[in-house]
């Protein structure tokens, strides 16, 4: 199954009237819904859209919140629970971002999170890889979510040691574990390789 998430460079930026009507038409119309879920036993993947009209940094609205809790409540207890949004939740390095882009409401949004037994959240954005958990900057939080953001696979967008280069992260899910591989593209090998 393939889960598409809108980004800020989805909405229309020239279409004033339609950015205000209703700015993810044609994101909804050629690519895909913009709450996108799907179900296998033993994973949930739910799709979150996280963008604001006319700015590029991301906000996360009550209800979209309250629909991934309510799509996630009453699954097996053996399920792994993943959102997915555009948005990043991670302090990155000072040099990759200012602290106004990270996504408005996160806190309220890994408590939701927390409470929905989200376990793995995948963002994107800042065009920079990282790892991490959320009891890194929450540590009052009952259990860690862990925090997954995506590097440029397609652009030369990277920052800092990704600067003009390709990544992405494998993701393997067991009962057990979860394992997250990061992988760059070395020209010199004409392949890419874990880093």
């Amino acid at each position: 199954p393939q889960l598409v998430v809108p980004g800020n460079h989805d909405l229309p930026i020239f279409q004033f009237w339609e950015t205000l009507a209703d700015p993810l038409r044609r994101f909804r119309t050629y690519i895909s819904s913009a709450d996108p879920f799907f179900y296998v036993p033993g994973l949930a993947v739910a799709g979150m859209d996280s963008t604001v009209r006319f700015l590029s940094a991301g906000f996360f609205r009550r209800s979209e919140l309250q629909r991934l809790a309510g799509r996630l409540a009453g699954l097996p207890p053996d399920t792994c629970r993943v959102a997915v949004v555009h948005h990043h939740f991670v302090p990155l390095p000072r040099r990759v971002y200012s602290s106004s882009s990270i996504v408005w409401g996160r806190h309220r949004a890994l408590d939701a999170f927390e409470n929905a037994g989200v376990e793995l959240v995948l963002s994107g954005h800042m065009h920079y890889s990282n790892i991490g958990n959320s009891l890194d900057f929450r540590p009052h939080a009952r259990r860690g979510t862990i925090l997954v953001q995506a590097g440029t696979a397609t652009s030369r967008r990277g920052r800092l040691s990704e600067r003009l280069k390709n990544t992405y992260n494998v993701i393997h899910i067991d009962a057990a574990n979860i394992t997250i591989t990061h992988y760059m593209f070395f020209a010199e090998l004409d392949r890419f390789e874990p880093v």
